[in-house]
């Protein structure tokens, strides 16, 4: 299961709008606003494929107030141990 460590930022005048609109995402957990007045909050994402994350990430960005969803680690390695079993039995077959 593909899991993603985020920073996403904001206005700080829409910090509870959108702390508030992130704890509402499946598979979102806010684990930190950044500082007392915040502009930024650190995010883990958990979803069945990578492609689920893109979507997520896609739907962070357009919450009011948004300015930005950065990256900072991303884990696919259960998603490419599953690939790559499907790959070989199809190679079988």
């Amino acid at each position: 299961m593909p899991i993603g460590g985020f920073v996403v930022s904001f206005l700080p005048d829409k910090a509870h709008e959108v702390i508030g609109s992130l704890r509402d995402i499946r598979g979102c957990e806010v684990h930190e606003a950044i500082e007392e007045k915040a502009d930024s909050a650190v995010v883990v994402l958990e979803a069945k494929t990578s492609g689920d994350i893109e979507d997520m990430v896609e739907g962070i960005k357009a919450i009011d107030g948004v300015l930005s969803v950065d990256l900072a680690y991303l884990n696919i390695e259960d998603e490419i141990k599953e690939n790559k079993n499907e790959l070989q039995k199809l190679k079988r077959a």
